[in-house]
């Protein structure tokens, strides 16, 4: 069991950090948009190549997060394994983590196989922005107008969907810092460590009024109903 009176271990600040680094990239994604402007008449080919680029600037940002965030999140597993024997309060959270994560294991396997997705879909930019909800399942081409954007809905590598694991992920981080205080300078000046029980109070602070009325949930029951929501089909 960890002694609160002394500094964490330090895969407690590369865990946090990996933590933090998957909330950063999550953010980053939701933030990434493509507008799409109605075509003008005489627009012709430049117009069309335009809108080409565009599209490709777009699915190329999203590819370069998504990897990032699933790097981290692996990252992050690899270190939140090498917790020696948490306490009480960060047990469940822990196993909770690493089940929650476990499916992007697969994801990371098959993605490893170069072979196998050029044989599925190659580059495709529709079948990336469809298999990641970004547009239907049956669309053959982007709207007309409009917009594209990433938010909580987004399926990371067609796996989970993203609002989910940024709450599994914010709740874990949320609750090592009650527990350890990691963004504190000085560990002496807190002998005493909150439960992070807490941490979970935090995480309903984020939502909205109506969100929070309707939300009087433990720190278990929050990271339970993340990690339905992550397993929910879609």
């Amino acid at each position: 069991m960890f002694d609160a009176k002394q500094a964490p271990p330090p895969c407690i600040y590369l865990l946090g950090d990996h933590l933090d680094a998957i909330l950063a990239a999550g953010e980053d994604l939701m933030a990434t948009r493509l507008i799409l402007a109605p075509p003008t008449v005489g627009g012709g080919v430049v117009e069309l190549e335009a809108r080409q680029t565009a599209l490709a600037s777009f699915i190329s940002r999203l590819r370069t997060l998504e990897a990032a965030l699933v790097a981290r999140v692996l990252q992050a597993r690899r270190r939140a394994e090498e917790v020696p024997r948490p306490d009480a309060h960060m047990k469940p959270l822990i196993s909770l983590f690493l089940s929650g994560t476990a499916i992007l294991l697969d994801a990371v396997e098959e993605y490893g196989d170069p072979s196998g997705i050029a044989f599925h879909a190659g580059a495709d930019g529709f079948y990336f922005l469809r298999d990641r909800g970004l547009i239907a399942p049956d669309a053959a081409s982007l709207p007309v107008t409009g917009s594209l954007a990433a938010d909580d809905s987004y399926v990371i590598v067609g796996r989970v969907s993203l609002g989910p694991l940024m709450d599994l992920t914010s709740t874990f981080l949320d609750a090592l810092d009650m527990r350890f205080s990691l963004y504190d300078d000085e560990i002496e000046d807190h002998p005493e460590r909150p439960d992070p029980s807490a941490a979970a109070a935090a995480l309903v602070a984020r939502r909205t009024a109506a969100e929070r009325d309707a939300v009087a949930a433990s720190r278990p029951q929050l990271v339970a109903e993340a990690l339905d929501a992550l397993y929910r089909p879609r």
